[in-house]
């Protein structure tokens, strides 16, 4: 009977809890453990003119992660991420999506929190350089956000001629370099003033060219620099996110209206010269309940100059500079009451890159991306249906080393399941 009684007491604790892990609280500490889920069925279409689609189920992303408090100042967490979607080469048979090659320690951070206003935040952290790279992927409305690194591949593995297609929204950090996307190891002085009113944060960190992932190309290895504020008119009856990371949305649960900007700089230097990296990110977020409905729009603008030419770090040259340019719109709409066991959205987003002295002086892709969203339980249960067009314009459509191969337009369609534990 005590047997029957404590397997009854087990599955209640474990259904109460399955929207926040596991938690334990003893005197001042704090610690939360849990498992997060992205599964993936995707119709993924062809590349380039010797390609054909292809269709795979793949574990998008799987994540264990553990966070919490020691104290009133000491916090700390981490994030361990597992796929399976990258495994299979983009050859033709099949082609991964946005995954990691390998298993990574995603996230491993010790932040000592003073006050709302100050923070010191160091270990292996969120680049703050803009609303996409402080977003983490399980918090995104449209679950294909991290790129469309596709196209890369296909260049890396010599189907292609040229150097490597430079998205301006990723960050100069790390993970360009370790397919640790959109992370960087170092320290971040951060916090939020007056209600969420003002926003910042100000990172020195290793940044793209360490030198400890190529010591013999790069020859005086330097620290990346950079900072980001985030503005929000409290007056108006607004407000933003006062912790580290930033939300795709909010569900309506407050109007948010957050301007952000931020600047970074990295200097690469090798035998073939040097050239000082810089970008500059603006976005903003706007997000208002109105009865049932919760619109939600966001625009953003990131410019990279001084960029090194090449593939990667091994043979990157400094030539003509390359400059990449971006911007995109994005808007949601969500329907506020339960249709059924969940919440209905629809999403839209609309992006262009651009790279000067990259593919014949200019090259550009263009994505758009349409996707139908229902929330079970906000981001803890989530089913995406939807689509991506991507459309590399003339200049980069470059032939193959035996000049019969291009690349081509073409349509990506994913069915995402996510649950968060």
């Amino acid at each position: 009977m005590a047997f029957k009684s404590l397997k009854r007491l087990f599955l209640a604790t474990l259904l109460a809890s399955s929207s926040f892990g596991f938690e334990i609280k003893q005197g001042q500490q704090d610690v939360m453990a849990g498992l997060k889920l992205q599964i993936f069925a995707q119709k993924d279409g062809a590349i380039t003119t010797k390609d054909h689609s292809s269709t795979n189920f793949s574990v998008q992303n799987a994540r264990i992660y553990f966070m919490g408090r020691l104290n009133k100042i000491v916090e700390f967490g981490a994030n361990f991420d597992f796929s399976d979607n990258n495994l299979i080469p983009p050859d033709g048979t099949a082609r991964a999506h946005t995954g990691m090659h390998k298993s990574v320690v995603k996230d491993a951070y010790i932040n000592l929190r003073f006050s709302r206003a100050f923070n010191i935040m160091t270990g292996l952290f969120m680049d703050p350089y803009s609303r996409i790279s402080l977003t983490d992927s399980y918090y995104t409305i449209i679950p294909t956000m991290e790129g469309i690194g596709t196209i890369n591949s296909a260049i890396m593995d010599g189907y292609l001629k040229g150097p490597m297609f430079v998205n301006p929204f990723t960050p100069l950090d790390i993970g360009s370099d370790i397919q640790n996307g959109y992370r960087d190891m170092g320290i971040v002085l951060w916090g939020s003033k007056f209600h969420s009113a003002i926003k910042y944060y100000v990172d020195i960190a290793n940044g793209r060219y360490d030198y400890e992932l190529s010591q013999n190309n790069i020859t005086s290895p330097s620290l990346k620099y950079g900072f980001r504020i985030e503005l929000s008119p409290t007056f108006l009856g607004f407000s933003n996110n006062e912790g580290y990371m930033d939300e795709d949305t909010y569900f309506g649960h407050k109007n948010i209206l957050a301007l952000g900007i931020a600047y970074e700089q990295d200097k690469f230097t090798n035998q073939s010269g040097s050239t000082n990296s810089k970008s500059f990110d603006t976005d903003l977020l706007f997000e208002k309940k109105f009865k049932s409905i919760v619109p939600n729009l966001q625009i953003g603008y990131s410019n990279t100059t001084g960029l090194p030419y090449g593939m990667k770090l091994t043979n990157y040259t400094v030539k003509a500079p390359i400059k990449a340019t971006g911007y995109y719109l994005q808007t949601a709409l969500l329907y506020d009451k339960y249709v059924g066991i969940g919440k209905p959205s629809l999403a839209f987003r609309y992006e262009t890159d651009e790279n000067t002295n990259n593919y014949q002086n200019k090259a550009k892709i263009n994505r758009l991306s349409i996707f139908a969203i229902y929330y079970i339980n906000s981001e803890s249960a989530k089913i995406s249906l939807g689509a991506d067009f991507i459309n590399p314009d003339s200049n980069l459509v470059y032939d193959t080393a035996n000049g019969q191969t291009t690349l081509k337009n073409y349509w990506d369609y994913t069915l995402a399941l996510q649950t968060m534990f």
